[in-house]
């Protein structure tokens, strides 16, 4: 048990859930930015693919059964498309 309550019970998913959600808000984070568990979860898959992190590590790392799943946390977006066209270019 990683978090508990002031019983030293564990705290519920949808607790925790809500706390996050809470200190998001209190924090002056952004509106349209979310902030839960699984919004960091999907952060971290997308840093570690940006770090160059091997696809199989990551989806071991993250108890993922299948790679299809894992592709949903790290969505290739617009910008990683340009940045992969200019690869290699720079300075030409």
């Amino acid at each position: 048990m990683l978090f508990v309550n002031v019983e030293n019970q564990p705290l519920s998913a949808r607790s925790i859930q809500a706390e996050i959600r809470r200190y998001g808000k209190s924090s002056g984070v952004s509106e349209s930015v979310t902030v839960s568990p699984h919004a960091f979860r999907r952060t971290f898959c997308r840093l570690k693919v940006e770090a160059g992190t091997n696809i199989f590590v990551l989806q071991r790392l993250t108890g993922h059964q299948s790679l299809e799943i894992l592709k949903r946390y790290v969505e290739i977006y617009g910008r990683d498309l340009e940045a992969a066209i200019e690869m290699g270019f720079e300075g030409n």
